[in-house]
C-alpha cells in the first residue's frame, strides 16, 4: 500500500512532464484580428480614389481581399483602414488613383507589399502603419516577382528588390517611411522616380514611364542611363529661363537649381561659374538627343544676391545674334540688347531673344535719331508717321528717371495723332520730315 502511495504521484508528474515537453510548434498561436491601416503619399495631381488590401499567408496564398475606408482628420494625414481582419504574413496594398489635366483623365494603379505578422523582427512601432509612396510603388513589381516566382520570404524579396534599385541611388529602407510630397519640400532621393518618369511633362507620360521603371527594377536590366538621360533631355526642352515651357511642371523648393544641376550631372558637364559666363561647350553624351548641341554658361542674380549659374541649351536665334545674357536678370528698357534676323528686330528679354514691334527700339537700332536736336521732327516708318517728342513722367512706356535727385526726360518716337496735331495743327510741313541723305540726317 505504501508502495502505491509513492508510485502514483510519480506517474502523475511523469505524465505532465511528457505533455510539457511536446513540440511547441504544434501549439496554435492566438489569431490577431484588428484593423489594418495604411497611409498613401503621392504627388498632388494624383488623387487616390480607393485602396484595397490583399492578405497573403506565409506560403504566398491569397487569404482575402478587402476594401478600406478613408479616414481623415484636420491637421493629420488621411489614413485608409480596413474592418477588423485576421492578420497573416504580408499584404498587397493597392491604391487606385486618377489625374486630371484639362479634359484628359489618366487612371493609375500603385501598389506595394507590406508585412502584417507582428512577430516579424523587421516590424517596429514606426512600421505598424505601412506607407505607399512613389518609392515603395516603384519596387513593387520586383518584390512581387521575388515573392511569387522565387518563393522568397517577404524580407528577402524586399531586400533583393531594393538592391536592384541601387543604380538609381535610392536603395534605402528608410524611404519606406517617406511621407514627403514634392510640392512642399526640396527634392529628395526618395522622390527621384517622379523625375525619371517625367512627371513634369504629363500624367500619361509619367504613368507609362512608371510602368517601364517597375519592369526595369524587377528584371534588373538597369535602364538607369535611359531613364536619367531621357529625363535630362525633357528638362532641357521644357525648363527654360528658370520656368516651365509648355509643360505642367512640378513645384518643389530649389527646383530652379535642382533641374539644371540634373542635366549637367547627367551629361557630365563641368561647373558653370563666374569665369565661364558666356562661354559655350558641346554636349558629349552620345545617349542624349542633344548630343553635339551647344550649351551656354548663363547666369543671373536671384533674390538676396544669390547667383543662378548653369549651362543651358543655346537657342537657334543665338547662333546668328549672339548670346542673350541678361546677367542681373533685369532688362535695360532704355538701352536693351538688340539683334536682327532677316529684317526682323529682336530684343534680349527674360525669355531670350524675343521679336519686338516697339518702334523706338527698332528706330534706335536703325540709328534713326530722336534726341534734343530732332525734337518735333517726324519720320515715316512702315507707312506710319511718327513724331520725336519729349516724354514726361506721365508717359507709361518712357518714364522719367531720377538720378542723383535730377529729373531726366527722355525723347521718344510717338505715333499718337493728337500729340502730332498739337505740335502741327495745320499739318506736318515737309521741312519737319527727317530724311537720311548719304548717312546724314536732315
Amino acid at each position: 500500500m505504501k508502495f502505491l502511495q509513492l508510485i502514483l504521484p510519480a506517474l502523475f508528474m511523469t505524465f505532465f512532464a511528457a505533455c510539457d515537453s511536446g513540440d511547441s510548434s504544434d501549439i496554435t498561436q492566438p489569431e490577431i484580428i484588428k484593423q489594418y491601416t495604411v497611409e498613401v503619399y503621392l504627388e498632388n495631381r494624383i488623387i487616390p480614389d480607393s485602396v484595397t488590401i490583399t492578405v497573403f499567408s506565409k506560403n504566398h496564398t491569397v487569404k482575402s481581399t478587402v476594401k478600406t475606408r478613408k479616414k481623415c482628420f484636420a491637421g493629420s494625414p488621411c489614413l485608409f483602414e480596413t474592418a477588423p481582419l485576421k492578420y497573416e504574413e504580408y499584404a498587397r496594398i493597392t491604391a487606385f488613383a486618377h489625374a486630371i489635366n484639362g479634359n484628359d483623365t489618366t487612371k493609375m494603379e500603385f501598389f506595394r507589399f507590406a508585412p502584417m505578422n507582428a512577430t516579424n523582427p523587421w516590424i517596429n512601432a514606426e512600421y505598424q502603419t505601412p506607407i505607399l509612396n512613389i518609392y515603395t510603388a516603384a519596387a513593387s513589381k520586383a518584390v512581387e516577382y521575388f515573392l511569387q516566382e522565387n518563393r522568397m520570404s517577404y524580407e528577402e524579396a524586399t531586400t533583393k528588390a531594393y538592391d536592384n534599385m541601387k543604380a538609381f541611388g535610392i536603395a534605402d529602407r528608410e524611404f519606406e517611411k517617406d511621407k514627403y510630397n514634392p510640392n512642399v519640400s526640396s527634392m529628395s532621393a526618395a522622390q527621384l522616380p517622379y523625375i525619371y518618369c517625367r512627371y513634369f511633362l504629363s500624367d500619361s507620360v509619367f504613368y507609362s514611364d512608371f510602368l517601364e521603371l517597375q519592369d526595369a527594377i524587377r528584371d534588373g536590366e538597369w535602364g538607369d542611363t535611359l531613364f536619367r538621360v531621357r529625363a535630362a533631355d525633357a528638362f532641357v526642352r521644357t525648363f527654360k529661363n528658370m520656368k516651365w515651357n509648355n509643360a505642367p511642371g512640378m513645384t518643389f523648393y530649389g527646383y530652379d537649381d535642382f533641374i539644371p544641376n540634373f542635366w549637367e550631372i547627367t551629361y557630365g558637364m563641368e561647373v558653370c561659374n563666374d569665369r565661364l559666363i558666356g562661354d559655350t561647350l558641346v554636349n558629349a553624351n552620345r545617349r542624349s538627343e542633344f548630343y553635339d548641341s551647344v550649351f551656354v554658361c548663363a547666369g543671373r542674380l536671384k533674390q538676396a544676391g544669390f547667383k543662378w549659374q548653369h549651362w543651358r541649351i543655346r537657342e537657334p536665334e543665338e547662333e546668328k545674334m549672339g548670346i542673350c545674357e541678361l546677367g542681373s536678370g533685369i532688362i535695360n528698357r532704355f538701352n536693351p540688347k538688340i539683334g536682327e534676323i532677316d529684317s526682323t528686330i529682336y530684343i534680349c528679354a527674360q525669355e531670350g531673344w524675343k521679336k519686338t514691334n516697339n518702334v523706338n527700339t527698332i528706330l534706335k537700332y536703325r540709328q534713326v535719331p530722336c534726341n534734343a536736336e530732332t525734337i518735333n521732327r517726324t519720320y515715316i516708318y512702315n507707312d506710319t508717321l511718327y513724331l520725336c517728342h519729349s516724354m514726361d513722367h506721365s508717359d507709361e512706356e518712357w518714364q522719367t528717371l531720377y538720378l542723383s535727385g535730377t529729373k531726366h526726360v527722355y525723347c521718344a518716337w510717338t505715333g499718337d495723332k493728337d500729340i502730332i496735331d498739337s505740335v502741327y495743327p495745320g499739318g506736318v510741313p515737309d521741312s519737319a520730315l527727317l530724311i537720311n541723305v548719304e548717312g546724314l540726317w536732315k
